[in-house]
């Protein structure tokens, strides 16, 4: 852990050089066919601390709190980010009781960028039927043609829950992996990277891109991007990624709710429109606390806030899996019985915890019919995958339970 906070220390004074790069990177097109990556490893650190509680305040179960600082940049140059001004993903939970607190490395992530529209199958044509011939013009019967039996392939069932797509969906920052993962589950039918541009994932999955922040490197190319992925497909865009919570968007709820009219209400009708997402923390004045202060600081807009779906998180130990499913219900209730999106999720446990989670819960996300999306946190080495070309033992079964 000290390394890592050494490493992150030494490349700390490059952070403005770094960022205004990044969010110059968005304002060019890349040409497909010749793109060449330089891959920066840039690690995260998460610490958990034991706790709190974001469910009963009445209960004694210890929930953890996760503080996340990813900083991502996609580059055709090596370009190093500082870990402080760090942008997805993180989640809260969080609880009442305090006790000694333990922090633990959990994740690294290697950020990295790369779309390539789906085959047209070329359809099947039907040969014509052939006239019988007519003897010496006597009136006769014609035979009935023979139709030929034509393949028809088979229809793709509708999407559970309502959705435009199937409910399992895939967070990513790698394309590679996300691919690599993709190719294995058949029931993963939609992606998102916490930014406005899949950076040319290679997938028939449905891209959702997201405005992060508020701030003018999130808002100067959102447009451009948001069009350009609804003209490609996207069925829904994303809102800000956990404004509740003071190491990630952290924006009070009238400044988002203003900044939301602002961006996302001009694809009302384009697109389906995501609230704000927001942690499973019990604090006061975050997760769904902060939801409903949102909604309440909409009312004051002149032209509201166009709200189609609420996204959560949930991260807490393994153990309280019925948390979760708490915090699902309460936030459909909050959102206006709207639906919801569970767009990142993760228990803490050991190996065999998280597989025994993952087989229990994952069916049980499926029956939800207002739960319209979900995605667990994340396609990585060390958390969906074992190796850049291995899936994990949990992550075999997100793709085939």
């Amino acid at each position: 852990m000290f390394s890592k906070v050494a490493t992150i220390a030494a490349i700390a004074a490059l952070a403005e050089q770094a960022a205004a790069f990044n969010s110059h990177r968005h304002l060019h097109n890349v040409d497909k066919r010749a793109l060449e990556i330089d891959w920066v490893t840039v690690w995260e650190t998460v610490y958990v601390t034991a706790g709190q509680e974001s469910a009963d305040p009445t209960t004694t179960e210890p929930v953890i709190e996760i503080t996340t600082n990813v900083p991502t940049v996609y580059s055709t140059s090596t370009v190093v980010v500082p870990a402080t001004t760090s942008q997805p993903p993180a989640a809260v939970p969080a609880a009442p009781e305090p006790v000694d607190p333990a922090t633990v490395p959990l994740v690294s992530i290697a950020p990295s960028p790369v779309e390539i529209a789906p085959v047209e199958e070329a359809a099947a044509t039907q040969p014509a039927a052939t006239q019988p011939p007519v003897v010496n013009n006597p009136i006769v019967e014609e035979p009935a043609p023979v139709e030929e039996e034509q393949e028809t392939e088979p229809e793709t069932p509708a999407p559970s829950g309502g959705a435009p797509f199937s409910k399992r969906g895939l967070a990513y920052n790698d394309p590679l992996l996300a691919q690599t993962f993709g190719s294995s589950c058949k029931s993963c039918g939609w992606t998102y990277n916490w930014g406005s541009s899949s950076f040319g994932l290679e997938s028939s999955m449905n891209y959702i891109p997201m405005l992060w922040g508020d701030a003018e490197m999130h808002t100067g190319h959102w447009v451009e991007d948001a069009d350009a992925a609804i003209a490609s497909g996207s069925k829904a865009v994303l809102s800000f990624n956990e404004p509740d919570h003071a190491t990630q968007a952290n924006m009070d709820p009238g400044r988002a709710a203003a900044a939301h009219a602002k961006f996302m209400n001009p694809y009302s009708g384009k697109a389906l429109v995501g609230a704000p997402a927001v942690t499973n923390s019990g604090n006061a004045g975050e997760g769904l606390e902060w939801l409903q202060a949102f909604f309440d600081a909409c009312d004051a807009q002149p032209e509201g806030c166009s709200v189609d779906f609420c996204p959560v998180h949930w991260y807490s130990e393994a153990q309280y899996s019925d948390t979760l499913f708490t915090h699902i219900e309460k936030a459909h209730e909050i959102c206006g019985n709207r639906p919801i999106w569970l767009t990142e999720f993760a228990p803490l446990g050991s190996g065999p915890q998280i597989d025994e989670f993952m087989t229990n819960v994952i069916p049980q996300l499926d029956a939800i019919d207002y739960l319209h999306a979900y995605s667990y946190f994340m396609v990585s080495v060390g958390n969906l995958m074992s190796s850049p070309s291995q899936l994990s033992s949990f992550g075999q079964l997100y793709a085939t339970v």
